[in-house]
């Protein structure tokens, strides 16, 4: 191998046997060039790069590419309020709304909240974060980060995750069973009056109602 730029060697190289046996036998052996002992080593292919695998991903969930500003925030810990929500996405970019989601009655955070920013990119970084071992934390806690959909989005999520329009169900969202915010039952501070799951059972849907039972995610509106 050799430098791009000053064209010298770099003091190492590779080579391809027909019969991998050969390649074993080389490397139990001990070998010399110009009366240097070599270094042999079995190569071993690395893994795939961080455009595969986001391409991989991409392919298994064609969703993934459609360009949304605005995120969902889940499991928040109660005690954080809006400004410091908005304070710790500022620095990602800058920031159109973002709220954190209250019961009406108690006046207690839901544990969940939305961020609307300037740029689709910044959403795409922000997930992309977190799918590759870099969380964000509130007060030691990870929360969850997912691209928040308008209506006309989520049915086309729904199509290109089963590869037509979208039917009755659909994997539990933001409401539904006991979640964020969801049907009776779900543990404070998600539960309440109802979140974002609707319609009768066991089919749900995507309106606000009294507490739904799986469907599709809320709607982020307009």
């Amino acid at each position: 191998m050799r430098d791009k730029i000053t064209g010298k060697g770099k003091g190492f190289g590779f080579i391809t046997y027909e019969d991998p046996r050969t390649s074993e036998l080389v490397a139990k052996g001990t070998h010399e060039v110009l009366g240097r002992t070599l270094d042999v080593k079995l190569a071993v292919p690395r893994g795939p790069s961080k455009e595969e695998e986001r391409r991989k991903a991409l392919e298994n969930d064609p969703s993934q590419n459609i360009k949304v500003q605005k995120i969902f925030v889940g499991g928040l810990p109660p005690s954080v309020t809006e400004v410091e929500l908005k304070a710790y996405f500022s620095k990602f970019g800058k920031i159109m709304e973002g709220t954190v989601c209250m019961d009406q009655q108690t006046q207690r955070s839901r544990g969940f909240g939305f961020i609307t920013f300037e740029a689709w990119e910044t959403v795409e970084t922000l997930v992309y974060m977190q799918n590759n071992n870099n969380p964000h934390v509130f007060d030691g806690k990870k929360v969850e980060v997912k691209k928040a959909f308008t209506k006309q989005q989520e049915m086309a999520r729904q199509q290109a995750q089963m590869g037509g329009p979208p039917g009755y169900g659909g994997p539990p969202g933001y409401g539904g069973a006991p979640g964020y915010g969801g049907g009776p039952g779900a543990p404070p501070p998600y539960g309440g009056g109802g979140g974002y799951g609707g319609g009768p059972p066991p089919y749900g849907g995507a309106s606000r109602g009294r507490g739904g039972y799986g469907g599709t995610p809320p709607a982020a509106g307009p």
